[in-house]
């Protein structure tokens, strides 16, 4: 998730989500992009991404850091939100480490725990 913008009661940040896969392991694929849809509705982002990289294999290369690179670029965020390294899951664990990679190019990357942490 990235984020321009600091946190206020008089405003309110934008909103971009990017996604690296469309979760073909956990479904037919056109449902958990539409299930991501809307999530981002919900959650009210003013935009979502949602990139091509196989699920359950998302590496922490040069072809991850370049996805999340190129956002980065696009949008110029003051943060980005994005998993923690200690997730369970390979993919959720992999975004966290290529994402830090960007440290400096953002003035601040926050990590979360989802349930696949426990």
């Amino acid at each position: 998730m990235l984020r321009n913008a600091s946190l206020s009661q008089t405003r309110s940040d934008d909103v971009h989500l990017l996604v690296l896969s469309k979760g073909e392991a956990g479904g037919p694929s056109d449902k958990r992009v539409s299930e991501c849809k809307k999530a981002a509705q919900i959650l009210g982002a003013d935009s979502i991404t949602i990139e091509n990289l196989k699920d359950r294999m998302i590496p922490t290369d040069f072809q991850t850091i370049e996805l999340i690179q190129a956002k980065v670029n696009a949008l110029q965020p003051d943060r980005i939100y994005t998993h923690s390294p200690h997730d369970n899951h390979q993919d959720h664990r992999n975004t966290a480490l290529a994402t830090m990679t960007l440290y400096r190019h953002v003035n601040d990357i926050f990590l979360y725990e989802s349930p696949s942490v426990y």
